[in-house]
């Protein structure tokens, strides 16, 4: 009792010193804002490695170090199998067109599903199915018997399990850590994201050494083998707050993706987020056209590098800068304005996009991809804290498949944007148009949805995610409370999710200036009592 209560008097008198002597305050705020001040302190939660003091989170953690390897090598496999069987980037682009067609009926239901069912048993399940398609591909690429369509339709299935169960996975990262821990936890999963798509080019340079590329199939598929078994002994439930093992069907299936569709909407910022992700990604998408960029673009300075390398080192530099970009949002999780960081991320992915196509030096090449993936992870990263932090338990599986399904909507679209575009007009031009695409993109959408510059509402991501999961909990429990005191006014308010900071009604700002002391305004905010 008394080694926490002195650091508890520590921390107290330090925060009374910003009350403003001489001007009245409401003595309740003054004495409930006390108490939680000396609430008896619980683990750690505010440094950034702080998600590995749970247990859960580190199984999670290896989970997705796992299956992020094994997407990876599956990928790079795959394309460059069906780029040596047809020689054609449209080929490659007709891929994203089957990875569309899949995705987008799969991360819908796989939204739904994530709210419903056990979420550890959905990803157990659909990575033992990747698993097995890895080791069809490694079986067949071994035996010669390996075709074109083989890909497709290989390609189409094992997508479709990726978007099933990824909402589910995303959404358990808020169920193993305590609530302010959560943004953390948020940019170090991106951050293994991109170091294990890192680790994973390297394995593939070393398996293209050999005529076959079964070797690289074969290591995908011992990559996904973990992955289907360590959710299994995540501690944590694996069931959304109010959620049954029921899965609903037919029109109760429809109605719950009706209520996750009309969350997003009225959301204040998560439509615009999706428009600047859809802006940067739909005109300027490379990532699956390496093999076709080694081919047409980086012809030259190769370094001894064959083609499969080439596209592996272009694959290793995009997601070594990832890396960088995810490491430096640990720096700023408590930045408030998440929309205006996103916004200024987008524009340095487009200016840096249409230097990729200014030269055909490798080198030059590399550096391009690299300083784009380290954009690229500033803005998802703060995307996917927006959506988690700000959204109730029992909406997380489809507000998490909703933003899978903008963003890898947009993967596919834009794959087959660029590889037709750059067959028709060439690369380089290509990627000057999708970076003056992308800074439009990023006015259209400041423009018209102006919450995203100045993220009033969005301060919510910036560290009030406890703020979230108990105002959630309280609004669970209301009605069996009985009491008749109306909600507050951050609980009411335009559309986002209960607990958070947000923009209150115009009648609210008076009552919640009396209470917290500041001048109410159009754009003045309060935090959930």
């Amino acid at each position: 009792m008394v080694l926490w209560a002195v650091p508890s008097f520590v921390s107290t008198s330090r925060r009374l010193r910003f009350i403003r002597l001489g001007k009245p305050r409401d003595l309740s705020v003054i004495y409930r804002d006390f108490l939680k001040m000396t609430e008896s302190p619980q683990v750690p939660t505010s440094g950034p490695a702080s998600p590995f003091r749970s247990p859960d989170f580190v199984k999670l953690f290896l989970t997705n170090i796992a299956e992020f390897c094994g997407a990876t090598l599956f990928k790079l496999a795959t394309l460059q199998f069906l780029y040596e069987a047809t020689a054609s980037g449209l080929a490659l682009g007709g891929l994203g067109f089957v990875m569309l067609i899949a995705m987008v009926p799969s991360t819908l239901y796989g939204g739904i599903l994530a709210d419903q069912v056990d979420r550890k048993r959905l990803v157990a399940a659909c990575m033992a199915v990747a698993f097995a398609l890895c080791a069809f591909l490694a079986v067949m690429e071994a035996c010669g018997w390996l075709r074109a369509w083989h890909i497709y339709v290989v390609t189409a299935i094992h997508q479709a399990a990726r978007r099933l169960e990824g909402s589910a996975r995303g959404a358990l990262v808020a169920t193993t850590v305590p609530a302010p821990s959560i943004p953390n936890a948020i940019s170090i999963v991106t951050l293994v994201q991109q170091a294990g798509e890192v680790f994973a080019p390297v394995l593939f340079g070393a398996a293209a050494m050999f005529p076959s590329l079964a070797p690289a199939f074969f290591l995908g598929a011992l990559s996904y083998a973990p992955a289907a078994l360590l959710p299994l002994y995540i501690g944590a439930s694996g069931l959304a707050n109010g959620a049954t093992v029921s899965v609903k069907g037919g029109f109760a299936a429809i109605a719950s993706l009706v209520e996750g569709v009309r969350y997003i909407l009225g959301h204040p910022l998560l439509p615009g987020l999706y428009v600047l992700d859809w802006g940067m990604t739909l005109f300027t998408f490379y990532r699956e056209l390496f093999p076709f960029f080694v081919a047409i673009l980086f012809t030259e300075a190769r370094l001894g590098l064959s083609a499969r390398q080439a596209a592996a080192a272009l694959t290793i530099a995009n997601y070594s800068g990832g890396t960088l970009g995810s490491s430096l949002t640990l720096l700023f999780n408590s930045y408030q304005y998440k929309g205006r960081a996103v916004c200024l991320a987008t524009l340095a992915y487009g200016a840096f996009a249409s230097l990729i196509g200014s030269t055909p030096l490798l080198p030059v090449g590399m550096a391009c991809v690299a300083l784009c993936g380290a954009a690229d992870a500033v803005g998802m990263t703060f995307r996917k804290t927006v959506v988690l932090v700000t959204t109730p338990d029992h909406l997380r599986g489809r507000a998490q498949a909703g933003h899978s399904l903008a963003a890898n909507v947009a993967n596919a679209l834009g794959q087959m944007y660029v590889a037709a575009m750059g067959t028709l007009v060439g690369l380089p031009a290509t990627m000057a148009l999708g970076g003056a695409l992308t800074w439009a993109a990023v006015g259209l959408a400041v423009w018209r949805i102006p919450e995203l510059w100045r993220d009033s509402s969005g301060r919510a991501a910036a560290g009030s995610g406890s703020e979230a999961q108990a105002s959630t909990q309280q609004h669970e429990t209301a009605p069996d409370q009985g009491s008749d005191e109306p909600p507050s006014p951050a609980v009411t308010g335009r559309g986002m999710s209960q607990g958070s900071s947000r923009l209150l009604p115009e009648g609210a700002h008076s009552a919640c200036a009396s209470d917290c002391g500041s001048s109410a305004g159009p754009q003045h905010t309060c935090e959930t009592r």
